[in-house]
């Protein structure tokens, strides 16, 4: 019961609807399962890994340096979520992708260089400024 759970929370907030694949791009990428579990914990709901105290909320307002949170409309990190986090970056950009879930990356991947692209052609405009 808890597994099917699982699944249909995958499948709308990670899948967005699809099953993902993995961009050819990122062949050979390094993945370790231990080490995510040892960070995160064995599920998605809630941290028990080391991450599981870690917050560093009240310090976003340090980050002086260009910074883009980009969310899937789907999400399990919420675009309500994301933005507030943003707000606390100043200067930062928000990009929310369409019809995606947590794995924007491989479920929209045109869209997703699309938006990274214009944040770096964004920042190199500024340096040169």
């Amino acid at each position: 019961e808890y597994m099917a759970a699982s699944e249909v929370y995958y499948e709308r907030h990670m899948y967005a609807g699809e099953k993902l694949e993995r961009p050819p791009e990122c062949d050979g990428a390094p993945w370790s399962q231990f080490v995510y579990e040892h960070m995160w914990g064995p599920q998605e709901f809630f941290a028990t890994g080391t991450l599981v105290d870690f917050d560093i909320t009240d310090r976003l307002h340090e980050i002086d340096v260009p910074l883009l949170f980009v969310t899937g409309q789907f999400d399990e990190a919420r675009p309500e979520t994301v933005a507030g986090f943003q707000k606390l970056v100043p200067g930062s950009q928000f990009a929310v992708i369409p019809g995606a879930g947590h794995a924007t990356l491989a479920k929209k991947p045109r869209e997703y260089r699309n938006i990274i692209k214009a944040f770096l052609d964004s920042v190199e405009k500024q340096m040169k400024q």
